[in-house]
């Protein structure tokens, strides 16, 4: 062979030696995708507050200061007719038909149609209730749940001359156009002493929570004096009935989420629970809470957020064996800002309501856990329960 032949086939292996190391080289790690804002007007800037978002059919729906809305899996959105000015500590509520504020002067409900075009209408309190201009009016506090929506029925906490009362108001009847008279018929007091929920030792109780159950409402009441006077159902002619979770203290219900396979996880300020049936009577607790957290099923996951971006994932959370509940840090990566609000699975992704806006991410890629950080924050999250 000669001297260029053999040149020839060493510089032929060499370039299949080089191609082959070539294609082994490991591939560059696809970069994670991040939170993206929903890309619409309506959430532009960092100073939208969207407070709460919420699942009804094929409708995302949230709230706005304004004008609340819903949006389709398209990721168009709709915004509801017509401008009204909502006091947003009392977030807005909504069901298939109807989405329902509190006026910003705090004396009335305003009802915006979802599947009409129609102007809003309005619940006056003190019309509704045959009292004078400011003796009705809704309670403040901070974003305390006190009115919920279950179909076309409200369940509200109004302040009546130095009491707070619960009523059930019918939208289809109590709603009237601004300014005109209202049908006040058939609206249901629902007597909370029944039950014998008042302390003698407090002058009033108040309203803690209030969130739709099945055909109801979950509420609980604290006692002015301070004591929670624990949770009761509420059906939707007015009947109170005591709930009662499988363990030793009382039960104040702060919220719950059902997952897809129909476990019901619900929490106060101390436990977390979790019935495997759905029911309440199955509720036992599962975890102490560190301090006040909320949760969310993403399918039949569970997520919880508290504090500014902080976001983890339950890994762990199907049984009552008492050992503790891992969580990771999900990565929450264009929301570095933000103070979450509420998370939910809508489709093929998972959406974020911040104060900094609506954010969304494909659920394929929302399961990306955070990487180690360098100024000491943990990842990871222990919460256990003691079963003595």
């Amino acid at each position: 062979m000669s001297t260029i032949s053999r040149l020839s086939l060493i510089a032929a292996m060499a370039l299949v030696f080089f191609s082959c190391n070539k294609n082994e080289d490991p591939q560059p790690e696809k970069a994670n995708e991040i939170f993206q804002r929903v890309p619409n007007g309506n959430f532009a800037g960092n100073s939208i507050n969207v407070g709460r978002i919420e699942v009804l059919s094929n409708r995302l729906f949230y709230s706005d200061r304004s004008n609340p809305g819903y949006i389709s899996d398209d990721l168009s959105v709709e915004q509801l007719c017509c401008y009204a000015l909502n006091n947003q500590v009392h977030l807005q509520s909504f069901s298939e038909d109807y989405v329902v504020g509190v006026s910003n002067y705090l004396n009335s409900f305003i009802l915006y149609y979802v599947n009409q075009p129609r102007n809003p209408e309005s619940i006056f309190l003190p019309n509704a209730l045959g009292q004078t201009l400011g003796d009705a009016y809704m309670w403040g506090g901070e974003n305390l749940g006190l009115f919920e929506l279950n179909d076309n029925l409200l369940l509200a906490f109004v302040h009546v001359k130095n009491q707070r009362n619960l009523y059930i108001f019918d939208l289809e009847k109590h709603a009237s156009n601004f300014g005109l008279p209202q049908d006040t018929t058939g609206i249901i007091k629902v007597d909370i002493s029944q039950l014998g929920v008042r302390n003698p030792n407090c002058d009033i109780d108040s309203p803690g929570k209030m969130s739709r159950f099945g055909e109801g409402w979950l509420v609980s009441f604290v006692h002015n004096c301070g004591s929670n006077a624990g949770t009761y159902f509420v059906d939707k002619t007015g009947k109170l009935s005591k709930v009662n979770a499988n363990f030793d203290g009382i039960f104040y219900h702060l919220g719950h989420t059902i997952l897809e396979n129909g476990k019901l996880v619900a929490w106060d300020d101390t436990n977390l629970y979790l019935s495997l049936s759905g029911s309440l009577e199955d509720l036992r607790p599962i975890a102490k809470l560190p301090f006040r957290m909320q949760f969310r099923a993403v399918g039949n996951r569970l997520v919880t957020f508290f504090g500014g971006n902080n976001l983890f994932e339950a890994m762990e959370f199907n049984d009552y064996s008492g050992d503790p509940i891992n969580f990771k840090r999900i990565d929450t990566q264009g929301m570095e800002f933000a103070d979450l609000n509420d998370v939910r699975l809508f489709g093929e992704r998972v959406f974020v309501a911040s104060n900094t806006g609506l954010f969304f991410k494909a659920e394929s890629d929302f399961w990306t856990y955070a990487k180690g950080t360098d100024d000491g924050e943990s990842n990871s999250l222990t919460l256990g329960y003691s079963l003595e």
